[in-house]
C-alpha cells in the first residue's frame, strides 16, 4: 500500500534511513503479562489487516528444560478485514551480535564483530508439514575458540504451502537498508543477495527474513517466527567459565541455534497454551482486581532479567553443581542477596521449586564455611574476615568476581555482624519444607540451621532470649542504625527460633528441641515486654529512631505466620500495629499517593558518610521502598485489613505501571520528589507471597 512505502530521503545517509518508520502509532497498543507481551495494530484504509504480535519465551512453571531454552517466539495473528484477498508480508531482521556479550560493564555492549558472518538455513519441520527457513548469524571463531558471548543466533519462520519465506542473508545495518526495504515494500519479498562477508573489527552484518501469505476476505491466520541464541559459555570476572543450563539438553559447542529455532517453531502453540493456563490458574484461584495480576506476573520479569545465571557446571566439570542466581539489582549486583531472597523467592518455591532447592542448599553450605581472607569495608575502611563460620552469607558473589564460589561481595557493612541474615535462612528453610515437603532438603540443611541459630544467639547480650542490634547498622536497612532490641531483627529472631524448633521436631533432634524451646518462649515474652507501646511495636529500644515507625517492622512475625507459626505475638497487637503504621506511614504521607514511607516520625541526623549508590540523603528513611510496601500490604491482608491492603498495593501499581512507566524496571525505592533508586530490584517479587496469604498456592 502506497502509504506504507518509503518516502524520499535526504542525501545524508542515516542507518536504515530507507525504511519507513512512519506507521501511525496512536491506535496501536501494547500489553504484557509476563512471560507474554502483545503488540496490536488495528486495520485501516491503507492496511486492511488487523495484526497482533504475541511474543514470549517458554518460561513455564515446573518445566525446567523449556524454561532454560534461549529462544523467543513471535506469533503473528492476522485477520483480513477487506472484501478482497490481501497479501501480507512480515519482515524480521536481526544484527549478528556474536562477541558483544562477554562482560558485565555498564552501557551498551562492546561490539566485537571480528569474524562474524551469516549463512542461510533450511530444515524440514515434518510435524508442521513444512520447513524452517532462516538465517544463522554465526562466527568464524565458533570452532575451537568458543568463549563467552560467542556462538550463534538464528532468525527463522515456518514455510509451507500457504506461507512463502524469503530472506536476505547479509546486509549492512549501518547503511540506509534500501537493498532490504525496496523489494519488501514493492513486492513483499526479499532477494537473497550476495553471500555474507566475514567482518573485520570495524564492520557489522545483519540478516533478514520475510514471511508472505495471502488472506482471503475475512480469513484469520497465524504466522510464527522465532529467534534463538546459542551462547553456551558464561564467564565471570574471576575467569572461571560455566556452561549455561540449556546446554545439558542441546549441546555445548555453540552451533545449535537453528535446532533451537526449530524447536521453538514446533512447540510455539503448546507453549502459548501452557503460559495462558498458568495465568488463568492463578487468576481463578484468587479474588484480586485485574491491576493486581498485572503487577504479580510482570514482576516475575526479574527471573530472566536479573543478570540471571543458570549453569550446568563449569567447563572443567560440566554437569556438576549447577548454579542458579539472580542479582539484587544492577546497582547492587550481588547474586541471591539473602535479605532479599526471603522476599523474592516465593515465585520459585511455588513454580520452580528445584531452583529454590538449589539456592537454599547453597546458603546452607556457605553457613558452614569459614573464610578468613580479608576484605576492606567501603563504609569504614575496617579490615574484616570475608566470612565467619556460622554466619549466613550476604550473597553468592558478584559478576566481576567468582560467583558462586566466592561469597560476600557486598562490602558496605560487615555481613557477619548482621542480625537478620541467619533468621532469614532458617525461616526460608521452614517455608520451603512446608511448600515442598522434601525430607532430603531438611537433611541437607539441618546442620546449617542449627549452626545459624547458635551463631546468632551470641548477640543475646542479657540472656532474655532476644538478640540485640549494635547500631552499626547491622541489618538489611544498612543506613538505619538499630540498637538494642529491634522489632525487625527481634521479630525475625523470634520467628526463626520457633521455626528451628519446628524443624528440629521433623529432624528428630530432641537435644536441640530441649535446648532451644525454652529460649523461644523467653523471646516471645521479651519481645512484647521490650517493644510494645500501646498501639504499635517500637522500631527499637536504644537507637536514634526508637520512637519512629518502620513499615516492615513485623516482617519476621508475618513470615512466621505464613510458615504456620501461630501466636508469636497476640493477633490483636499485630493488627493494631499495622493499623497504626498504615495511618502514619501511608495515609499521612502525601495521602498515600506514593505508597507508605519507610520510616515515619524520624528526624534525620547529619551524616559525614559520602553519598553513593548505597547511601543518599533520603536513603531508606524518607523513601518509599517498593518491596517493603508490597510486604506491608500482604501483612495487612493477613490481618484481615483487606481494604487497607488493596490501597497500598494499588499505590505501588500506580507508581510503577501507570504514572512513571517503570514496567520491567521496578525500582527498589522512590521519594515524593520523584527520584528513583536501584531499578530492576529483587524484593518486589514478594508479591508472589500473596498466594501463601490467600492459601491458593499450588
Amino acid at each position: 500500500y502506497p502509504a506504507l512505502r518509503p518516502t524520499k530521503h535526504p542525501a545524508v545517509k542515516k542507518a536504515l534511513s530507507a525504511w519507513n518508520w512512519g506507521l501511525p502509532s496512536k491506535d496501536c497498543t501494547y500489553h504484557a503479562l509476563f512471560p507474554k507481551a502483545w503488540h496490536q495494530y488495528p486495520a485501516s484504509a491503507e492496511m486492511p489487516v488487523t495484526m497482533m504480535c504475541e511474543q514470549f519465551s517458554p518460561v513455564l512453571p515446573g518445566q525446567y528444560r523449556e524454561s532454560s531454552l534461549p529462544v523467543a517466539v513471535f506469533r503473528w495473528h492476522l485477520e483480513n478485514t477487506a472484501s478482497e484477498a490481501v497479501e501480507v508480508s512480515l519482515l524480521f531482521s536481526f544484527v549478528n551480535m556474536n562477541g558483544w556479550f562477554d562482560d558485565f560493564d555498564e552501557g551498551l555492549p562492546t561490539r566485537k564483530n571480528a569474524g562474524n558472518f551469516n549463512y542461510p538455513i533450511n530444515t524440514a519441520l515434518p510435524s508442521r508439514n513444512g520447513a524452517l527457513c532462516g538465517v544463522v548469524l554465526g562466527s568464524a571463531l565458533e570452532a575451537g575458540a568458543l568463549r563467552e558471548g560467542r556462538g550463534q543466533f538464528c532468525i527463522a519462520a515456518a514455510a509451507d504451502e500457504r506461507c512463502r519465506v524469503t530472506r536476505m542473508t547479509a546486509f549492512d545495518p549501518g547503511g540506509d537498508g534500501a537493498e532490504v526495504w525496496q523489494p519488501f515494500a514493492k513486492d513483499g519479498v526479499l532477494h537473497e543477495g550476495p553471500s555474507s562477508w566475514m567482518c573485520d573489527p570495524n564492520q557489522r552484518v545483519a540478516g533478514a527474513i520475510c514471511a508472505t501469505i495471502t488472506l482471503a476476505p475475512g480469513e484469520r491466520r497465524m504466522v510464527p517466527m522465532a529467534l534463538a541464541w546459542d551462547l553456551p559459555i558464561v564467564a565471570f570476572g574471576g575467569g572461571r567459565e560455566h556452561y549455561r543450563q540449556y546446554t545439558r539438553h542441546i549441546g555445548r559447542d555453540g552451533t545449535y541455534a537453528a535446532e533451537l529455532a526449530a524447536e521453538a517453531l514446533l512447540n510455539a502453540d503448546e507453549w502459548s497454551r501452557k503460559i495462558t493456563a498458568w495465568h488463568q490458574g492463578v487468576i481463578s484461584s484468587g479474588d484480586y482486581p485485574p491491576w493486581f495480576y498485572t503487577t504479580l506476573f510482570n514482576e516475575a520479569y526479574l527471573l530472566v532479567d536479573g543478570y540471571t545465571v543458570w549453569t550446568d557446571g563449569t567447563r572443567e566439570r560440566p554437569g556438576h553443581d549447577p548454579f542458579f542466581g539472580i542479582i539484587e539489582c544492577p546497582d547492587y549486583p550481588f547474586y541471591c542477596t539473602l535479605d532479599l531472597w526471603s522476599y523474592g523467592s516465593f515465585v520459585l518455591a511455588q513454580h520452580w521449586p528445584d531452583l529454590e532447592r538449589n539456592v537454599i542448599r547453597r546458603y546452607a553450605k556457605f553457613i558452614l564455611l569459614d573464610d578468613p581472607r580479608n576484605r576492606k569495608l567501603a563504609s569504614t575502611k575496617e579490615i574484616i574476615a570475608n566470612k565467619k563460620l556460622g554466619a549466613a552469607p550476604h550473597d553468592f558473589g558478584q559478576p566481576k568476581e567468582d560467583p558462586p564460589l566466592l561469597c560476600n561481595a557486598y562490602i558496605y557493612r560487615d555481613a557477619s555482624r548482621w542480625k537478620d541474615l541467619n533468621s532469614h535462612f532458617v525461616l526460608t528453610v521452614l517455608r520451603d519444607m512446608r511448600a515442598l515437603n522434601d525430607a532430603g532438603l531438611l537433611a541437607d540443611c539441618w546442620p546449617a540451621v542449627k549452626r545459624a541459630i547458635e551463631y546468632l544467639a551470641h548477640f543475646d547480650t542479657n540472656g532474655d532470649g532476644l538478640i540485640e542490634n549494635d547500631g552499626t547498622p547491622d541489618q538489611t536497612m544498612d543506613n538505619i542504625p538499630m540498637k538494642g532490641v529491634s522489632a525487625y531483627c527481634g521479630g525475625l529472631w523470634l520467628a526463626a527460633l520457633h521455626a528451628a524448633v519446628t524443624l528440629g521436631r521433623q529432624a528428630g533432634d530432641t537435644a536441640f528441641i530441649a535446648q532451644w524451646s525454652p529460649v523461644a518462649e523467653r523471646a516471645r515474652t521479651a519481645f512484647d515486654r521490650c517493644l510494645w507501646r500501646g498501639d504499635h511495636y517500637a522500631l527499637d529500644t536504644d537507637g536514634p529512631y526508637r520512637e519512629a515507625l518502620y513499615v516492615d517492622a513485623l516482617f519476621g512475625i508475618w513470615y512466621g505466620q505464613l510458615c504456620g507459626l501461630k501466636d508469636l505475638i497476640p493477633a490483636e497487637k499485630f493488627r493494631q500495629h499495622l493499623l497504626t503504621v498504615f495511618k502514619a506511614n501511608y495515609e499521612d504521607f502525601h495521602q498515600g499517593q506514593y505508597g507508605a514511607v519507610n520510616i515515619s516520625g524520624a528526624v534525620q541526623t547529619p551524616t559525614t558518610t559520602t553519598e553513593s549508590i548505597f547511601n543518599t540523603k533520603a536513603s531508606q528513611i524518607s523513601e518509599v521502598l517498593c518491596g517493603l510496601n508490597i510486604s506491608f500490604a500482604l501483612q495487612l491482608e493477613t490481618a484481615g485489613l483487606r481494604a487497607e491492603s488493596r490501597r497500598v498495593l494499588q499505590s505501588v501499581y500506580n507508581i510503577v505501571y501507570r504514572r512513571f512507566g517503570l514496567w520491567f524496571r521496578t525500582p527498589a525505592a522512590w521519594t515524593a520528589d520523584r527520584k528513583f533508586r536501584a531499578i530492576l530490584n529483587l524484593r518486589p517479587l514478594v508479591i508472589f507471597a500473596s498466594q501463601f496469604v490467600t492459601g491458593s498456592r499450588p
